[in-house]
């Protein structure tokens, strides 16, 4: 996947070009069962993620609130078992179960610099930055909505809803 430099400083901010997947995998309180049943049939993912946290090698599942998680894929995402997925957990399929794709719209920033902690600090929470690796899920970066994947020490992947990319980038430029 294509990445072009956004910023340079003390770390880089990159955004991702090329095509992120998103699906949307909702599913009633407490009936997760659907929904893990297709991601092990279709994906191979036996274990969900637990709050906070995030798992797979691309696509990868995070966990955002006690009733969705997000599937997210770039390169290593088969279309086949994608649609597989996405078509086992089509609206009316199940009762409390859906899959929904997002992918339009979401873009993806990725943070590099073994400082990331510390700039993002200055602009998301400082007790809801994912610092370890595996960990993930729902912040606000300027009082927006993002999705963050933890990667490695040094290296964060930002997802951020198409409409306020421009916003966010410039909030990430502070921090650069």
């Amino acid at each position: 996947m294509a990445m072009s430099a956004e910023t340079t400083g003390a770390g880089r901010v990159q955004r991702r070009h090329g095509a992120t997947r998103v699906l949307s995998l909702r599913h009633g309180p407490g009936d997760d069962g659907p929904v893990a049943a297709a991601l092990r049939q279709h994906l191979g993912i036996a274990v969900p993620p637990r709050p906070g946290q995030w798992m797979g090698a691309d696509p990868y599942l995070v966990w955002c609130r006690p009733s969705e998680w997000l599937l997210v894929g770039h390169e290593g995402v088969d279309p086949a078992a994608w649609a597989a997925l996405a078509a086992d957990l089509r609206a009316g399929r199940h009762a409390a179960a859906v899959a929904v794709d997002v992918s339009a719209g979401f873009v993806t920033y990725e943070l590099q610099g073994a400082d990331i902690d510390a700039r993002l600090a200055r602009v998301i929470d400082a007790a809801s930055i994912a610092r370890r690796a595996g960990e993930g899920g729902r912040a606000r970066l300027a009082e927006v909505a993002v999705v963050q994947l933890r990667l490695a020490p040094g290296r964060l992947w930002l997802l951020v809803d198409r409409a306020v990319e421009a916003w966010v980038g410039e909030w990430l430029d502070t921090v650069a």
